[in-house]
């Protein structure tokens, strides 16, 4: 079974699971920093959406709300809390200067490095000019492959980065605006990227 055929499968069998999991306060903080960077009305999409939890939060504060996820079961979750959701897919976003801002917390971690700036790319490409990016990802090592003590079946896919890691790999494609490192009680620690689309070309 392939990376993406396992995710896929993983969270289409999970939803029910996420639904009932409790936001943590931290990840409440980086929705409010990130809110302080947008204005009401800017189109908005919330990339790896998961149930919509993000994204009605940001819908709540008067953002033109998209919720894109590849899993049609997250999809559900998100419509049936009244948001607009699509199937989407961030290897081939086709939705060229669409958004003002686009919001990806712990999504682009099952993301292989070798495939992160193709994922990049199509998220530049999906921002207005002087769109918005938050990218957040649990990191603080360098590595990648199958988590052998997932909980979810199929076993999902992660790939964790480095600061210095993540820092090269968004260069070509965004100016950071604000870089923070999140220590959590638990596990990795987080990276949290507030970017602005540029002038770089690839």
């Amino acid at each position: 079974m392939s990376i993406y055929s396992a995710l896929l499968e993983s969270y289409n069998n999970h939803a029910g699971d996420r639904e009932r999991m409790k936001l943590t306060s931290w990840k409440r903080a980086e929705r409010e920093v990130f809110l302080g960077y947008l204005e009401k009305g800017q189109t908005f999409l919330d990339l790896g959406a998961g149930t919509g939890e993000h994204g009605l939060y940001f819908h709540r504060h008067g953002l033109s709300v998209t919720c894109g996820d590849f899993s049609p079961a997250m999809v559900q979750a998100c419509r049936s809390k009244g948001l607009h959701a699509e199937r989407l897919d961030f290897y081939q976003l086709q939705k060229k200067g669409a958004y003002d801002a686009i919001w990806s917390m712990n999504a682009l971690l099952h993301v292989p490095k070798a495939r992160l700036g193709d994922v990049l790319g199509e998220i530049r490409s999906s921002l207005k000019e002087d769109g918005l990016f938050y990218l957040g990802l649990y990191g603080g090592e360098d590595s990648e492959g199958v988590w052998e003590e997932d909980p979810y079946e199929p076993k999902r896919f992660f790939s964790f980065h480095t600061e210095m890691g993540i820092r090269e790999a968004v260069r070509p494609y965004f100016d950071v605006l604000e870089f923070r490192q999140i220590t959590l009680e638990k596990g990795p620690g987080y990276h949290s990227l507030i970017m602005r689309k540029g002038m770089q070309e690839r």
